[in-house]
């Protein structure tokens, strides 16, 4: 099937705010559904607007079409005279559960229990706790030593590429050989049904993104605390030659009443001294709020690039706002290469010298 013009970036911003006609609408996601380019623009896009994750979690044009089905409808509901877009946000936000696409729960073995969703390898997969663009993350317990862990499973439709299957055991055996307390642990790695797993450690707490949509900033003794285990963590990475490529609050987890550091999600890592490329060459990989200006040109990075991204978590946590913004995903890619932010003194007076300059 021959596909309709690409959209500009203006035209997927007013569609992901729901400015076009009905018609432009269904153009629009017809396209998206057919179009991975423009699939991965849209997964791109800051995450903080609730309506993107009904995007981002598509993974591929396989299972998108439900998805973006849903998603129409909730765009629909945003015409002149319903609900505001930040209250339909708010709303779809608080009504909508995670919930793992039916390809994969059609590969799981039956459960043996009301309480479970199905099993996976030795685990009883017992619910939800997110879902992402290359897998499910399930709570689950561990039948060989009765204990509770965080599986994730690929979705079986990338499991049919070789490149994503690599790119999930590269995933896996990178972070299992980090042995460090502030970066989740890797348990074990397996394949069962045709279906790729890792088991990690199950953490209690909240992600410091849910923390900071809460509070907004935080105290300047927490953000340094946060600040530093973040840096211990990579520095753990970085020694074995890892670049994690996307750190950001999302992939930072605060574990427990102590809010101790865990870093999440190293799908982007690589390794400085070669090993597979599983991205395309002069691909824009990473979230924009957070990247370093070479990331935002598509380059090579380092480990200074993780560095640059947690100065600009750091920025987050102590001026209730990002270093660098825009309208669009271009603008803000653009402000990362050219713009020097303010200082995060300017937004609250409470930050010391040495941090604010």
């Amino acid at each position: 099937m021959t596909l309709s013009a690409c959209p500009s970036l203006d035209q997927t911003e007013r569609l992901l705010r729901g400015e076009l006609s009905a018609t432009d609408v269904e153009r629009l996601a017809t396209h998206l559904e057919q179009c991975p380019s423009c699939a991965e623009i849209v997964r791109a896009l800051p995450h903080e607007d609730a309506l993107l994750f009904v995007v981002r979690d598509a993974s591929s044009p396989m299972v998108w079409s439900s998805t973006l089905s849903a998603f129409v409808e909730r765009l629909k509901d945003l015409r002149p005279g319903n609900a505001s877009p930040s209250e339909a946000a708010t709303k779809a936000s608080s009504e909508r559960a995670p919930v793992a696409p039916d390809e994969l729960l059609r590969s799981l073995e039956p459960a043996q229990g009301a309480e479970e969703l199905g099993r996976l390898g030795p685990y009883r997969l017992l619910r939800v706790l997110g879902v992402g663009g290359m897998g499910v993350v399930f709570e689950a317990e561990d039948t060989r030593l009765q204990r509770r862990v965080a599986v994730k499973a690929m979705k079986p439709t990338l499991a049919a590429s070789d490149s994503a299957r690599r790119r999930f055991l590269r995933e896996a055996q990178m972070v299992a050989a980090l042995e460090h307390d502030h970066i989740v642990p890797v348990y074990d790695v397996g394949e069962a049904n045709n279906v790729l797993y890792l088991a990690m450690r199950l953490l209690q707490g909240e992600s410091l993104e849910r923390r900071l949509q809460r509070e907004g900033n935080l105290p300047i003794a927490e953000a340094l605390r946060i600040a530093r285990e973040m840096a211990e963590g990579l520095g753990a990475a970085h020694a074995r030659g890892l670049v994690h490529r996307d750190v950001k609050p999302a992939n930072t987890w605060l574990e427990g009443a102590l809010g101790r550091v865990k870093i999440l999600d190293f799908g982007l890592a690589r390794s400085e001294s070669g090993g597979p490329n599983l991205t395309q060459s002069g691909a824009v990989v990473g979230t924009p709020h957070f990247m370093s200006p070479e990331q935002a040109r598509g380059l090579e990075v380092d480990a200074r690039s993780d560095l640059f991204s947690l100065g600009i978590v750091l920025y987050r946590m102590i001026a209730g706002r990002l270093p660098f913004q825009g309208p669009d995903v271009l603008s803000i890619l653009m402000a990362v290469a050219h713009e020097t932010p303010s200082s995060p003194g300017e937004f609250n007076p409470a930050t010391p010298g040495p941090v604010a300059s």
